[in-house]
């Protein structure tokens, strides 16, 4: 029958010495021999322990915490500059709606011309330095913004290269789907309306 030590702060050793205490027990961790120091120890269960916190944040498509929470996540977040004066900052989405022909795309050309010469428009401050902007333009053809950036089609104005201009590809393959499949039955008698009605 094997003999197991009641004492908690004794410890059985294999040649049945009981008088060993656990006080004088001074393991010592040859970390650095392994290239592993007590704060990579640290670093590494913060970064378990924060993986554990986001995964129950997170609900499908949504991110819940509490409102403490986020303010303490924003904290470590650098201070958004503005791009537009007050109307726009960094990170920020930003949506222009105004009816047709009321200057949407000259505004938005505008601010993004600021933005990647670092320069400010007039009267609306500009904190960033000069980075590049995409443009993406679904309504003028090449030619058409050529004539909207010059004088006749001379003089051009002349852009910073951080401004990138993007159309769509008429010439481009279209990706290949797969055939659509039909996974219910469709009952004509509910979809057409009985004799005598209208739709």
């Amino acid at each position: 029958m094997q003999e197991h030590n009641t004492t908690p702060n004794k410890l059985n050793t294999k040649d049945g010495n009981k008088d060993t205490n656990f006080n004088t027990i001074n393991p010592v961790f040859e970390f650095d021999k392994h290239g592993i120091g007590v704060e990579d120890i640290k670093d590494e269960a913060e970064k378990i322990l924060k993986q554990s916190n986001e995964a129950k944040e997170s609900k499908g498509l949504f991110t819940v915490k509490t409102a403490s929470r986020w303010i303490e996540q924003a904290k470590t977040r650098p201070i958004p500059q503005m791009l537009f004066g007050e109307f726009w900052f960094e990170g920020e989405l930003c949506i222009l709606f105004a009816d047709t022909n009321l200057g949407k795309s000259i505004l938005a050309v505008q601010i993004g011309n600021s933005i990647s010469k670092g320069e400010q428009i007039r009267g609306f401050q500009l904190e960033t330095p000069k980075q590049p902007i995409l443009y993406f333009d679904f309504e003028l053809s090449d030619k058409q913004f050529e004539n909207r950036y010059s004088i006749k089609f001379e003089q051009h104005y002349s852009f910073d290269n951080n401004f990138i201009r993007v159309e769509i590809n008429p010439d481009a393959p279209y990706p290949k789907t797969k055939p659509l499949r039909i996974t219910s039955t469709i009952h004509w008698n509910e979809v057409l309306p009985k004799q005598g009605q209208r739709f």
